[in-house]
């Protein structure tokens, strides 16, 4: 569920770590992330994919039939240590999110990090999207940033040359661009 989020909303490890469920609104489909777990210290809201949204109402279910309530506002959303007795703890930390994902990594051979992640997201986002809507996903202040964190891919590269209309020498351009 964590590996999904992080990938779906380009979280850092910190934001994900730092999520409350008075944060969550499933109903509407965003999640709130505060100016307390923000790099640059400020707050926004980001959408929720649908496969996020849906596993986070398992996990507030989960919640509810673990613990006969459903989760308080301030509780943490991803909490390991609730459900897995090798974490201990009041909560998980930054670091535990980090070791499990090492742990994933080194059983699978696939690169996996928080910020890896986050730089996926980045370049997925900008396939179907546009870079001004990444950068607001990633809360980034300056665009130079997003663009560090798309990466050029081949194929997609490819299927863009593909698409460029045919060139129209010796007529005049439907449509001019100042550049």
């Amino acid at each position: 569920m964590a590996i999904r989020a992080l990938y779906y909303t380009g979280m850092r490890r910190r934001r994900l770590v730092g999520l409350r469920w008075g944060d969550v609104h499933l109903e509407d489909g965003w999640v709130r992330l505060r100016a307390e777990t923000s790099k640059t210290r400020r707050e926004w809201r980001i959408p929720l994919a649908p496969p996020v949204r849906s596993d986070l109402a398992a996990l507030r279910q989960r919640v509810q039939e673990t613990f006969g309530r459903p989760p308080r506002a301030e509780e943490q959303v991803f909490d390991v240590c609730l459900f897995d007795r090798r974490y201990r703890g009041p909560r998980m930390n930054e670091e535990q999110l980090t070791a499990a994902l090492r742990r994933i990594a080194a059983e699978t051979g696939i690169p996996l990090s928080p910020h890896r992640l986050r730089h996926t997201a980045a370049t997925q986002l900008c396939a179907v999207g546009d870079l001004r809507s990444t950068q607001v996903m990633l809360g980034h202040t300056s665009i130079q940033t997003t663009i560090r964190y798309v990466h050029p891919n081949l194929e997609r590269l490819r299927a863009a040359v593909a698409a460029m209309p045919a060139p129209s020498f010796g007529r005049e351009p439907e449509e001019q661009v100042d550049g």
